[in-house]
């Protein structure tokens, strides 16, 4: 049937051979490639990543790598493929390149609107890289994108991680959408604290004084509640 060109009736051959044995390496990647050649991209990218987690299942992690790195360049555009090549490319112990195609995973799904996926793409390639800058900035905008109720916990380790690497600019700018999401004691003093370590003295002072009238208005509030629940108690 491949000689003849009869690719429809391949495919269905192809797929006859899984239901018997789903797992064939050999036959998904060969099916992909039909798949690839009926100009069906989707599926073909389905049947790639079925044989990469095949592989990968059965000790071929070369094999699978191999694979992946060839599916990639058919298909650029898939990020699904790219996330299965990242997986491969970190067991293998090159953090750097599984970081890149995690990313370039990330952005292909935030392009196709699926935010979900970008999520929780970005959650795999934290748990692999948990002080990349990068990621803590790209999972706290997926977040805000998604109005996650996860947001300003995102956000906050953005500032904690900009914070290791010296990224001043970055940790301020978080620091103060943390400011605008929650305006607790621990987020105010951590910007305080910013503030300070990059030398504005004017704004650590302007923000000092308008925390203590933030803090005075709160014991206030405080006094109120409980003078009034006292007041109940007695009455």
């Amino acid at each position: 049937q491949e000689k003849s060109g009869d690719d429809p009736n391949l495919a269905k051959t192809l797929e006859r051979i899984l239901e018997l044995d789903p797992h064939q390496v050999d036959v998904l990647d060969w099916l992909a490639k039909v798949r690839l050649r009926l100009k069906q991209d989707g599926l073909a990218g389905i049947m790639w990543t079925k044989a990469a987690d095949a592989a990968l299942a059965q000790g071929l992690r070369k094999e699978a790598r191999v694979m992946l790195d060839a599916a990639v360049i058919k298909l650029p555009g898939n990020a699904h493929l790219r996330a299965r090549l990242a997986l491969v490319v970190n067991r293998e112990g090159d953090r750097v390149e599984a970081t890149r195609q995690y990313l370039c995973a990330v952005d292909l799904a935030r392009g196709s609107g699926d935010l979900e996926s970008a999520r929780d793409l970005l959650v795999q390639a934290s748990r692999m890289r948990p002080d990349d800058l990068v990621i803590r900035v790209r999972l706290a905008e997926v977040a805000e994108e998604l109005k996650s109720p996860d947001l300003e916990r995102m956000v906050a380790e953005v500032v904690r991680a900009a914070v290791r690497s010296n990224n001043n600019g970055i940790a301020l700018e978080h620091a103060r959408k943390r400011i605008t999401l929650v305006a607790g004691f621990e987020a105010r003093s951590e910007l305080i604290e910013l503030l300070r370590r990059v030398g504005d003295h004017v704004g650590e002072l302007a923000f000092t004084n308008l925390a203590a009238v933030h803090e005075t208005e709160h014991s206030r509030w405080q006094c109120a509640g409980l003078l009034h629940h006292r007041f109940q108690r007695h009455h």
